[in-house]
């Protein structure tokens, strides 16, 4: 498994597992995520063939339908980055 990058609630986000949409859908929680038996989480994302793209987004209150990457946040997101303000605009040249 690859590791591709973290979620703003810092848990990992790893590439696709293998198999159908619904043996993926089986393996993984909404936010398409699972708790490995060491007890930790981590993300996943999808295949184009194991995301239902016909479906609406998401209905009011829950996870995303087109969950390619997250459909939720299972852990608490930062509010901030950490960035600080820019202390002038940039100008166009």
């Amino acid at each position: 498994e690859i590791l591709l990058g973290y979620a703003l609630d810092g848990f990992a986000i790893y590439g696709p597992l293998s198999g159908s949409k619904e043996e993926v859908d089986a393996r993984l929680d909404p936010c398409n995520g699972r708790e490995l038996e060491d007890g930790t989480y981590r993300y996943h994302v999808r295949t184009l063939a194991q995301v239902n793209g016909g479906r609406p987004h998401a209905a009011s209150g829950q996870a995303s339908n087109w969950n390619y990457v997250l459909g939720c946040f299972a852990g608490t997101p930062v509010t901030s980055l950490g960035l600080r303000e820019v202390a002038s605009p940039l100008r166009v040249a």
